[in-house]
């Protein structure tokens, strides 16, 4: 996700610090927004951190199908090399590494289509219809409102 979430608020929290409150004369103003940036600070750090594990947390199945199939024949193992072991993180994790890891394992998935498209192209359509369907209804709901 880029930016991320808390990419924005530091740039708002910035410009709230550096360009409005200066411009802000009464004390009791600038204490508030003072405490209107940590606030925001906060909550978007909670938001962005618990959006990330929840995006994270529906790829990581998807991943385990994935490497469930390639598991099962030997020439899918060979074509597939690579397939990068699922992390699940820590509860402590910060945003920024929570971040790492969606990130990685989402061009880890990337990385797994574009070898699928070419497995597909040699061995026939078919032999990855279920996999492919379960690929599409996880994208389809990434989109989705």
């Amino acid at each position: 996700m880029r930016p991320t979430p808390s990419e924005v608020v530091d740039g708002v929290a910035r410009i709230l610090r550096e360009t409005v409150a200066p411009s802000v004369a009464d004390e009791h103003a600038r204490t508030q927004l003072a405490q209107v940036v940590a606030v925001l600070r906060s909550l978007d750090a909670q938001d962005a951190r618990a959006a990330v594990r929840a995006s994270d947390a529906a790829v990581r199945p998807l991943l385990a199908a994935c490497a469930a199939w390639v598991a099962h024949d030997d020439e899918r193992e060979n074509h597939f090399d690579g397939l990068a072991a699922i992390d699940d993180g820590s509860s402590d994790e910060t945003f920024a590494e929570a971040n790492d890891r969606y990130e990685s394992q989402r061009a880890t998935l990337e990385t797994f289509l574009s070898s699928l498209e070419r497995w597909r192209a040699e061995h026939g359509a078919a032999t990855s219809d279920d996999l492919l369907l379960l690929i599409g209804r996880h994208l389809a709901a990434q989109i989705a409102p």
